[in-house]
């Protein structure tokens, strides 16, 4: 089994997203749908989603 590590970020409203990172992939998903669909990435281009979002949150 590959080892994962899991973060999960609540906001206020209760949309919540689930984070589980490898070497080489960061994946995200609801975590109200599990089953639903799983965005992957590789940790590069997560990298730079997450410093988009964070210069361009309102």
């Amino acid at each position: 089994m590959v080892q994962t590590e899991r973060l999960v970020h609540r906001i206020a409203d209760l949309n919540c997203a689930e984070i589980a990172e490898t070497a080489s992939t960061v994946s995200i998903r609801d975590s109200k749908t599990l089953a639903g669909p799983i965005l992957n990435l590789d940790p590069a281009a997560f990298t730079t989603f997450v410093n988009w979002t964070s210069t361009n949150a309102e």
